[in-house]
């Protein structure tokens, strides 16, 4: 179930430098600019269950940030989510996409930055789509 779909690039700053990469949804320079394609879907922070389409249960996404009017954890569940789809041809690893997931929820002050870091370190690799 895809809750998040983005309306337009997303570009930032990320701590990956020395790189490059390119796909149809994500592009890495070697200066570290990391941008996100428009359409890109995803479901937020996870698991998540959805009941019988009456109730979701699972990882909340956070209060709104008031700034963009998304959920706190809403730009780093998308890179986050992005990089896992294309770990096996990143040039990155998965420690590294973890810890900018970190990186970007501790700038958002999201309180629960350290438990959905070790969430990711911990259980992240169950779900990857391996090709």
């Amino acid at each position: 179930m895809m809750i998040f779909r983005l309306h337009r690039d997303f570009t930032f700053k990320s701590i990956h430098r020395g790189h490059f990469f390119d796909s149809e949804w994500l592009r890495l320079e070697e200066n570290g600019m990391l941008t996100v394609g428009a359409g890109y879907a995803w479901n937020g922070c996870s698991p998540r269950v959805d009941i019988l389409g009456i109730a979701t249960f699972g990882t909340p996404n956070g209060n709104m940030d008031t700034r963009i009017g998304k959920p706190l954890t809403y730009y780093a569940s998308l890179v986050h989510d992005v990089c896992y789809r294309y770990l096996d041809e990143l040039p990155i690893t998965r420690k590294e996409v973890d810890v900018q997931f970190y990186e970007m929820m501790k700038a958002n002050e999201f309180p629960l930055a350290t438990l959905y870091y070790w969430s990711v370190r911990l259980f992240g690799g169950f779900s990857l789509r391996r090709n």
